[in-house]
Formats: C-alpha cells, structure tokens, sequence
C-alpha cells in the first residue's frame, strides 16, 4: 500500500519501467501520429498513473483516519483522483480499485479488465484484455496472486485460491484451484502443464 511519497514514487518508476510507454516527447508524438493512431499505450498508462495517485491520497485522507488540515487535503484529492479513475474506467473498461494491485503493474491493452477490490494482486504483474480476477460466493472469497505473474486475455481467476509467483496464466484459462509458483496453467478448469 502507498503510504509516504517514497512509496508513491517507487510505485510510479516501477510501473513506469514496466509500461511500453515512450518516455521522450518526440517519441510519444511520432508514437500517436505515427506508429500506433490509436493510442492505447498512452490511455493505460494514465489510468495507471491515476490509480497510485489515488491510492496515496485515500490512505492518508480522512476515510483512514488522519484527522488534521493534511487529512482534509488528502481527501478533497482523493475524491478528484477517483473521479480521473472512473472517467477513464468509462473509455477503457479498466476496473482495478486502489491498494488491490503492486508495484510494476502492466497493461498491454484497454478493455473489461475487472479486478475484485478484495482480491490481493503481487508486484510486476500484467494484465491482458478480459481479465476478471473475481469472488466465488462471498465477497471475500478472492484470490491471492504472487509476483511476476502474467494473466492471458480472456483468463478468469476466481475464488479463494492462491497463485504462486512467477505463474504464466494461459488466454482464456479458468483458475479455480490454487497454482504452484512457477507454473503454466491451460484450460476450463485451469490445469498445469508445466514448470517454467
């Protein structure tokens, strides 16, 4: 969770490092005109960006407790960051509540990315296009998901289940048994087919 500006800081630079975004302005130009019109790259990023600044300024508002003029401050961004998140939520389909998800958290491309506010992402993960990281009855029926994970399009994970680190989860797979670090999972019902 962001806590402090270092920690805000160290959240942007990781997700920055792992983002396709082109760093100089020249770049980002012929990016847009040139090489890809379209411009997801650029839409994801923001949101991404949102999101930190949101989390950093809701867990020191006053919905957390800190009771002073800061609070006050935090809380008055808090609600202008939440309003960024769901207006690009509405261009994008991204839906990922703040302190779910770690540092380095990537998004290749906009649409129906749906991460339940209970469940628990690791650092470094990345995320594809239909994804829905769910609850199975309860609402706090959600999954744990280690670091370095990369989840296909189209996957579901869902319910109480724990994923290990470093676990490649196949398009369109179908998580809803726990999953041993370092493995590749396939398939309705997701099983291994091997360690990487």
């Amino acid at each position: 969770m962001i806590q402090t500006k270092s920690d805000l800081i160290h959240y942007l630079s990781l997700d920055m490092k792992h983002s396709q975004n082109v760093r100089s302005f020249f770049g980002r130009w012929k990016h847009e005109m040139v090489t890809n019109p379209t411009n997801y790259v650029n839409i994801t990023y923001k949101y991404v960006v949102n999101l930190r600044y949101a989390e950093y300024h809701h867990n020191n508002s006053l919905f957390v407790g800190k009771r002073s003029l800061v609070g006050i401050y935090h809380t008055l961004l808090t609600f202008f960051y939440f309003r960024q998140l769901k207006l690009i939520s509405f261009k994008t389909g991204i839906q990922i509540p703040p302190n779910t998800v770690g540092p380095g958290l990537t998004i290749f491309h906009y649409g129906d990315i749906i991460v339940n506010p209970y469940a628990r992402v690791g650092s470094n993960v990345r995320l594809n296009p239909g994804v829905v990281i769910g609850n199975k009855h309860s609402r706090y029926d959600t999954p744990v998901i280690g670091d370095n994970v990369v989840i296909g399009s189209g996957a579901k994970v869902i319910g109480p289940i724990h994923i290990g680190d470093n676990v490649v989860v196949a398009p369109n797979a179908v998580v809803v048994k726990d999953v041993p670090a370092n493995a590749v999972v396939v398939g309705i019902p997701a099983r291994i087919i091997k360690y990487r």
